[in-house]
Parts: C-alpha cells; sequence; structure tokens
C-alpha cells in the first residue's frame, strides 16, 4: 500500500467548528484562534499551506515528530491608510492600521499503529509581531487547539495512479477562542482520493464532514472578566445565563460539509507547485424557531455561511528532512457582497483591510 500525499488529506480536512458564528452569515468551521481567522479567511497555520512538509518521506520507525516553524504577512500591510476627511488635520491616518505579520509555531508528534494506520496530535503557538491581529491586545500570544487524529494511510489500485485514504480528528479547545464559544469537542472525518499521472501531476478530492459539541449555542463571557456593563450592552443583544456568564451576540457552528479539490506538479525532484481549493458549508445551531409571534418577514432556522479557502505556492524538500514552502494563501465568501459577483478565490481584490489574503514562509523539520 501507498500512503497518500498528506497535502491531499490536508487541504480537505474539516477542523473544529470552535467559532460563534452570527446566524446570517456563519463563517466556516474551524476559526479557533490561529492568526487573522477573526478576519474571514485569515489562517496563518493554514493546513493546505504546509506544502513543504508534504514533500518530506516519512521515516521506516514507527514514531515521528515533526517541528514546523511560518511567519505570515497580511495584505493589508502591504497598504496605506488614508484620510481625506474634514478631521484630517486632526485624526492621524494610521498607516499601520492594517498591518497583520506573526510567527507560528507547531509540534506535531506521530506513532504508527499498524501498517495501515497512524495516530498524530499537534500543538501550536502564534506571536503577533503587529498590534494589529490579536483579540484582546497588542503583540497578542496565543495558545492553538490541541488536535488529536486517527489516520488510514489508504489503498493504492496498482497499475492506475488512484488512491484513497482517511482520517478521522478530534479538537480540544485549548485555545481562548474555543473556550469563550463554550466549546466541549471538535470532531471532523473525511475520505480522499489521488490521481497520480506520469509521476509528475497529482490531482486530488476530499469531502469532509464536520460536528462540534458545545456548552451553549453562543459565545459567553464570564462577567468578572468582561465586566458587566460591557457585555449588557454588547451590540447584537445578549442574555444572562446566570453563574456570573452572558451569552453574547452570535450563533455557534455546529455542523460543516467540506469540498475540496488540490492539484501538486513535480517541477523537478525536490521543487513542486501546488495548488487547493476548498469550499466549505457550515450550519449554526437551529436556535431561532417560528412561532405565532415571528415576525412574517423572519426567517427562522439554522444560520448558513459558505466559504472558500485557498491555497497556490511552492514547496522544497531539502537535505536534512528540512522542508521549505512559500505560499499565498486567501480565505473569502464566495460571492460579493451585494450577491451579484463572483470573488476571485486565489486573491482577496475587495479591499486590504480585512487580510483576507496573505502570504507565509515555513520551514519544518521531521525527526
Amino acid at each position: 500500500m501507498k500512503n497518500v500525499s498528506k497535502l491531499i488529506a490536508a487541504a480537505m480536512f474539516v477542523p473544529a467548528l470552535a467559532s460563534a458564528q452570527a446566524p446570517a452569515s456563519a463563517q466556516p468551521p474551524g476559526q479557533s484562534d490561529i492568526p487573522g481567522a477573526d478576519a474571514p479567511g485569515q489562517a496563518v497555520i493554514e493546513q493546505d499551506t504546509e506544502i513543504a512538509e508534504d514533500e518530506i518521506e516519512e521515516a521506516s520507525k514507527d514514531w515521528g515528530v515533526s517541528v514546523s516553524l511560518g511567519t505570515s504577512v497580511g495584505q493589508g500591510t502591504f497598504a496605506s491608510v488614508s484620510n481625506d476627511t474634514e478631521f484630517a488635520d486632526e485624526v492621524d491616518a494610521g498607516d499601520n492600521a492594517y498591518d497583520r505579520w506573526s510567527l507560528s509555531l507547531a509540534v506535531s508528534p506521530s506513532y504508527k499503529i499498524t501498517d495501515d494506520f497512524t495516530v498524530d496530535a499537534s500543538l501550536a503557538v502564534v506571536q503577533w509581531l503587529t498590534n494589529g491581529g490579536g483579540i484582546n491586545e497588542p503583540g497578542e500570544f496565543r495558545f492553538q487547539d490541541i488536535s488529536l487524529g486517527l489516520g488510514w494511510s489508504g489503498y493504492s489500485f496498482e497499475g492506475t495512479g488512484l488512491s484513497v485514504s482517511a482520517g478521522l480528528s478530534l479538537t480540544l479547545p485549548t485555545s481562548a477562542l474555543s473556550q469563550a464559544s463554550s466549546l466541549y469537542l471538535g470532531t471532523a472525518l473525511s475520505g480522499s482520493a489521488s490521481w497520480t499521472i506520469f509521476d509528475k501531476l497529482t490531482l486530488g478530492y476530499s469531502l469532509g464532514f464536520g460536528k462540534d459539541f458545545h456548552e451553549f449555542t453562543s459565545p459567553v463571557v464570564e462577567d468578572e472578566v468582561a465586566g458587566a456593563d460591557n457585555v449588557i450592552w454588547r451590540a447584537g443583544g445578549s442574555e444572562r445565563l446566570g453563574a456570573g456568564l452572558t451569552a453574547i451576540d452570535g450563533v455557534n457552528t455546529e455542523y460543516a460539509l467540506s469540498n475540496s479539490f488540490s492539484a501538486r506538479f513535480s517541477i523537478i525532484d525536490d521543487l513542486s507547485f501546488s495548488v487547493s481549493y476548498a469550499f466549505v458549508t457550515s450550519w449554526a445551531y437551529d436556535v431561532f424557531e417560528q412561532d405565532e409571534f415571528t415576525a412574517p418577514v423572519a426567517d427562522p432556522g439554522r444560520g448558513v455561511g459558505q466559504f472558500v479557502r485557498t491555497s497556490v505556492g511552492l514547496s522544497y524538500a531539502a537535505p536534512y528532512d528540512i522542508g521549505v514552502s512559500l505560499s499565498a494563501n486567501t480565505g473569502v465568501q464566495p460571492k460579493t457582497a451585494d450577491n451579484r459577483s463572483y470573488n476571485f478565490p486565489f486573491w482577496n481584490m475587495d479591499g486590504a483591510a480585512a487580510n483576507a489574503s496573505s502570504i507565509r514562509l515555513g520551514v519544518s523539520r521531521a525527526f
């Protein structure tokens, strides 16, 4: 049996649905507090951007550890803010208002149970190098969620270049964002297929399904942390839950479905070009039931959101099991705000303020 490329499996993987979602515009699952995940499509530790790691041959031993160091720069870093209002002399334009730059470190141990099954884990931390990007303070340091996985290496159909594989993952809410959303556990199941042509081009498809479990259907904050006055008057409304907790605006995501496509072309033995496209649909908790008091114009039921995440990049497999990758990553809504046309998926063209696109440089080492 032959292992299917990790790139394909990773690009299609549906991560935890930890983030709080507004019912009318639920964001994609997996928006844990990875840098920029609070802004649409901005994730520094992109699963489908760790391209260089995919090139490293798996060691013959049963266990292994991969250490990855990456830096990501949002497109807003290269934009200048102008103030052409009557208050231009009084209010600084703030040239660094959109700057987003961060460092990330991930450690991923793995153990091969049998020839076909491997268990793994992943823990990552992020340090923001700019004032913007964090949730609570400038230059914020954040722990990410811990991920646990079970992977089936798959089956290869001899002489065809076709392979299939599958994976199951669990997400533990160790990040501040997941804890604020009251996440208990995130689960995801994915199945992937790949086709290698002429030993140069590998095409992949994956279908993923995710289900999250929360204590509350909305994110919550402690009164003593946020201040009772702040949460009570939060825009969008809030609800007192008792025991010093207040539910704030938004509804958590419960389910997600991902359809992902990828292609990798080997330029030379150690250098390859990769592109991936993932279309994610997410469903919030069903908290808007219809009754006799429901307005005629109301839209009860689950909030539904759709999201596109893409990556384009180069990867190089250096000696000593070192991998280097350079990629452009984008996360946008499939259609424009007015719903009249489609967004270009591989780079954000609708203003740099949201930092929906970023450039990432990553280095990894397998032990």
